[in-house]
């Protein structure tokens, strides 16, 4: 008799970035969600078919090249990637297989509220319970804003990171949460006609952060009561500005 393992993921997803949504800036300033899948979703609303899944037997082996990335699915991962950001929330996934799990799919969970992505292929020989515990103990920070301007000779062509673009202003980006791992990229152009100049003043790229992070103020236990000892933590939002000249060869 063949056992028929089912994986459902859109549904519990959706239920918990729901109920999370509720809470946001009421009870919690940030939500961490961790997924941790052994191969593709493969029942419900988010179902991912492994290639040659309709009639092919070999359903989860990647058999050649061609199955090492395919395009989107479905939109409903991405769609639930949107509810998250509002929600305040955070998706890491964790993807433990060494069959097609149809990642190219399920990544937008992650970019753009600042998560990440990790695969492993099997358990024995991988590296997950230090990823988590390095994940963890880091500092990070979370209800992030990240703005960058130029001198008017260039202007930014693209972007790239897990974030999501401000809906109302161009070249602000927002971030659920982040640490010193975190890397963004820009590309900039010319403006049209201009270029620069050794006469003309240095070009300048200007970078404003704001964010959120939790500080810690040490022990408060009180000696002469020989009460328990308790960490007192607290949340500071703070803003960060730079501006820094281009360096080019003309």
């Amino acid at each position: 008799m063949r056992c028929i393992i089912h994986v459902v993921l859109g549904v519990a997803l959706d239920a918990l970035v729901n109920y999370l949504s509720v809470e946001y800036e009421t009870t919690f300033e940030l939500a961490r969600i961790f997924v941790f899948l052994s191969g593709p979703p493969n029942y419900g609303p988010g179902q991912l078919d492994a290639p040659g899944s309709h009639g092919d037997h070999n359903t989860g082996k990647v058999v050649d090249s061609d199955h090492m990335q395919h395009p989107e699915q479905t939109s409903f991962y991405k769609n639930l990637a949107a509810s998250a950001v509002q929600a305040g929330v955070c998706v890491d996934l964790f993807a433990i297989t060494n069959e097609y799990t149809d990642l190219n799919s399920l990544k937008v969970l992650s970019v753009e509220n600042g998560g990440s992505l990790f695969l492993y292929s099997n358990t024995d020989e991988s590296t997950l319970p230090q990823d988590i515990y390095k994940m963890l103990s880091r500092p990070y920070a979370f209800g992030c804003v990240l703005r960058l301007r130029t001198s008017s000779e260039f202007k930014i062509a693209d972007s790239y990171g897990h974030f999501f673009p401000d809906p109302q202003y161009m070249h602000v980006q927002h971030i659920n949460c982040c640490d010193s791992f975190a890397s963004y990229t820009y590309d900039f152009e010319f403006e049209k006609g201009s270029q620069f100049s050794r006469k003309s003043r240095p070009p300048i790229l200007q970078i404003a952060f704001k964010y959120t992070t939790i500080v810690h103020h040490g022990d408060t236990s009180d000696v002469v009561s020989n009460s328990g000892s308790r960490s007192k933590f607290s949340l500071q939002r703070r803003l960060r500005g730079a501006d820094y000249p281009v360096q080019h060869n003309c």
